[in-house]
């Protein structure tokens, strides 16, 4: 087959979309959906969120007493935004002159699929860990980090930080655990959050919070005391992405407890495939949109240890 523009094209593009095919997000260990856990397709560029404050408890009153009446406001808003990633390469047109240089095209369409994937995962991780403590850069929808000891309720504040902050052990997962189930509503009522959690650490800790999580005994002591800690432990997310070896959270495992969320408004997407004239070149664009946020601080304890 001769070397026209119109086979270029053909075949360039056949090829640049055959080598997106093979790269199977499936096959990667995807940290950013484990963090985000629950996951919005939308067509919105754009995902808004509204808090509501909830009933407040009711009150003893006389037989014949009028019910006290309680409001169910809104108590926050926030507006996310989709990030709009794109990227393009060029390969000229002497690339093509043989059946080998499509060879080319493969390896940069699946490596384009993949670093597009790494942006995502470097997004979540500055989002959910990196930046949690970040109030002017990475606020949550109350307005202050996600990980803050002075979230805003009713009457007062309410924490989801260790302070004085602890390094991964046993004895500080249980106390997050126990902050977990004394979780406060916007009232100012306990609504305790319980059932199993998940240890997100850095790549560096994995192994030690695998030993907490699966240790007959408890780990790090000489005792017979029986891992209970460890029972309550569902997974570990050891992420490579986490820019502090020694903070770490516990999160609930399940996601409707949790407030985490990734909005995907267009998923990697291969957008164009054209020839310039102007630099005798093809070049190939690609695109992606998405947004990594919290509807609220409920459901995760944070430990910014030093």
């Amino acid at each position: 087959m001769p070397t026209t523009l119109a086979n270029v094209d053909k075949l360039g593009r056949k090829n640049l979309l055959q080598a997106v095919k093979l790269y199977d997000p499936k096959q990667e260990v995807n940290f950013a959906r484990q963090m985000a856990g629950n996951v919005v397709d939308s067509q919105q560029t754009f995902e808004e969120i509204a808090a509501y404050g909830g009933l407040s408890l009711p009150v003893k009153t006389t037989e014949y007493g009028n019910p006290p009446v309680t409001e169910y406001e809104q108590i926050y808003q926030a507006t996310y935004k989709n990030n709009k990633m794109m990227l393009q390469f060029r390969v000229s047109n002497e690339a093509f002159d043989d059946e080998q240089g499509y060879g080319i095209v493969r390896a940069y369409g699946t490596d384009m699929a993949g670093v597009f994937q790494q942006k995502m995962e470097i997004d979540a991780a500055d989002t959910f860990m990196n930046l949690a403590n970040d109030a002017v850069n990475n606020a949550g929808p109350d307005g202050v980090a996600l990980g803050s000891g002075v979230h805003p309720l009713e009457s007062g504040t309410e924490s989801n930080i260790l302070s004085p902050a602890e390094t991964l052990a046993p004895q500080s997962i249980t106390k997050m655990f126990a902050r977990l189930k004394k979780t406060k509503a916007h009232k100012g009522y306990l609504m305790p959050i319980v059932g199993p959690g998940v240890i997100e650490c850095s790549a560096e800790n994995e192994l030690l919070a695998r030993q907490i999580m699966n240790s007959v005994k408890q780990q790090g002591e000489n005792s017979n005391s029986s891992n209970e800690v460890g029972k309550l432990i569902s997974g570990v997310i050891g992420n490579p992405y986490f820019t502090n070896n020694e903070w770490f959270a516990v999160r609930i495992a399940n996601k409707r407890k949790h407030k985490r969320f990734v909005q995907i408004r267009e998923g990697f997407t291969l957008v164009s495939w054209k020839y310039d004239e102007d630099s005798d070149s093809w070049k190939a664009t690609a695109r992606s949109r998405y947004v990594f946020g919290s509807m609220g601080f409920r459901g995760v304890v944070y430990s910014f240890a030093s």
